[in-house]
């Protein structure tokens, strides 16, 4: 019921901003993928002109850890993200549309803990990163639209702990200076 509500309060938040703009063409989408395993992400983007957009992105952890089933250990997640990136559209049909590059800022901080455990009752991870992704965006004639894109960047500032029982943490050791993203959005163009 917990995951429903915060849902709930992140479209009610981008419905709200889409309301702001409502004389602009903006683009709503959610990360479908990532709703399934309780990390959704919710994004907002403007469209500047025909070539260039400017997205906003939310994105939250909440609920069971996505993946991990291990006998006698019950892992929550949490966390929250921020995603901010300038897009140029190639060739645009419809406005915004097709084939895209874009640079990317964003900052993400996750914390996986399990306090059932004996050993290590958590993990947690932050990073703050810049980069490039490519993408492209399918526009169908009812305004809904299918995006994919990947890309890699820098990370400025990059942390992975373990904590032990005593909640005290323990550096991981490994910082690779490279942020990889990936995206598959579904959404809604409101003209």
């Amino acid at each position: 019921m917990k995951n429903i509500k915060n849902i709930k309060n992140i479209l009610v938040a981008v419905t709200l901003l889409t309301v702001s703009f409502s004389y602009a063409q903006f683009d709503v989408a959610l990360n479908p993928l990532g709703a399934l395993f309780g990390r959704p992400g919710v994004s907002a983007e403007y469209v500047v002109s025909d070539n260039i957009g400017v997205e906003l992105e939310v994105s939250t952890a909440f609920g069971k850890a996505a993946g991990i089933s291990v006998d006698g250990y019950n892992p929550k997640q949490s966390g929250f993200g921020l995603k901010l990136q300038g897009k140029y559209y190639f060739s645009p049909d419809e406005g915004a549309d097709g084939i895209y590059l874009s640079l990317y800022v964003r900052q993400k901080s996750l914390k996986i803990e399990d306090k059932s455990s004996t050993d290590y009752q958590g993990f947690k991870s932050s990073i703050l990163a810049a980069g490039l992704t490519v993408g492209k965006k399918w526009i169908f004639d009812n305004s809904l639209f299918v995006e994919t894109a990947f890309g890699a960047g820098r990370a400025f500032s990059e942390k992975y702990e373990w904590l032990d029982s005593s909640n005290t943490a323990t550096d991981y050791g490994v910082n690779l200076g490279v942020d990889f993203v990936a995206r598959l959005a579904i959404g809604y163009r409101f003209n």
